[in-house]
């Protein structure tokens, strides 16, 4: 088995994981009948980055991979990035409501191939329809406050 820069990735993962771990157990029980408490989520997540960790970790390589970015796919990177610091303010200021349908409308622009065409109609749909369920989900199911930003209150 070949060290390389994956696998001491996932060594620092596997740590990471483990150290949410005990923090997730350490969380409080709950006294409700039936309800799993604040740790179920916290535990899972923690489970999934320590075993897709340890599986990058036992991996055999035929060669050692080689991260290869072209100068277009960094550029893109980059631009999520940005976007999503732009989400987060919007979070801040206008709330989930308005501000995911705007971040989604604007990444499906991004991740849409150039030579594939899609609607304007369509993009706003599926914007409006994924924010939403989304919130249907939080708000509703697992009944999380979201933000509803400075101007909402």
């Amino acid at each position: 088995m070949k060290w390389n820069k994956d696998k001491t990735i996932a060594a620092v993962c596997v740590l990471i994981g483990v150290i949410y771990l005990i923090g997730a157990l350490s969380l409080p029980q709950t006294n409700l009948a039936k309800d799993p408490g604040p740790k179920v989520f916290p535990v899972i997540g923690a489970v999934i980055v320590i075993l897709s960790s340890i599986s990058i970790i036992l991996k055999r390589y035929e060669k050692t991979p080689e991260a290869v970015y072209t100068k277009e796919q960094w550029k893109k990177a980059g631009i999520m990035l940005g976007l999503f610091i732009v989400y987060l303010l919007m979070l801040w200021i206008f709330g989930f409501l308005i501000s995911t349908p705007v971040i989604l409308l604007v990444s499906s622009y991004m991740f849409t191939d150039e030579n594939v065409k899609v609607a304007l109609w369509k993009r706003v749909i599926f914007a409006l329809a994924l924010t939403f369920f989304l919130y249907w989900i939080f708000a509703k199911v697992l009944v999380m406050l979201l933000p509803t930003g400075m101007i909402m209150k």
